[in-house]
């Protein structure tokens, strides 16, 4: 007389032998994957004073842009408000996230201001080369499994 269920004692349920992190989980960031791209690309691509200084400037703003917005994946994937309190107050986390969106919102626009900065300031082949890079890092980024292209930033 033998039983229809599992043999061998464990009740058949295996653990994972291995439970992802949330960063094995999150896709590819293809703002750091351009960053890079930008930083290895700076010298090669003959700007002027002007120029560079504009490159520079965006770089930086788009660098504080992406990682401000991996903070806010971060926390929006681990389900963890900005401040933690013992009172339930829907008032003050809705606030939060209004002044975190408005923040956010602020970032962009200063990236944007940048970026258009940059645009003026480069020729229409240096414009096709960083518009090439951009394009090359988001079909990388897309190509890469989860988990990839989340390393470190390049320094300025």
């Amino acid at each position: 007389m033998g039983s229809d269920g599992p043999r061998g004692g464990s009740g058949g349920v295996k653990a994972p032998e291995h439970v992802p992190t949330l960063e094995e989980l999150m896709p590819a960031d293809p703002w750091r994957i351009w960053l890079e791209k930008l930083a290895q690309a700076r010298t090669g691509l003959g700007l002027g004073d002007e120029a560079l200084l504009a490159f520079d400037t965006f770089t930086h703003e788009l660098r504080d842009a992406q990682e401000y917005n991996a903070r806010r994946v971060e926390r929006a994937v681990r389900h963890r408000p900005s401040r933690i309190s013992a009172v339930v107050d829907v008032g003050r986390d809705l606030r939060e996230e209004a002044a975190d969106a408005a923040e956010w919102q602020a970032a962009l626009t200063d990236l944007l201001t940048r970026w258009q900065a940059l645009r003026a300031a480069l020729s229409p082949a240096q414009q096709g080369a960083v518009d090439a890079l951009y394009t090359e890092a988001m079909a990388q980024a897309r190509a890469m499994p989860a988990g990839a292209g989340r390393g470190s930033q390049p320094k300025d």
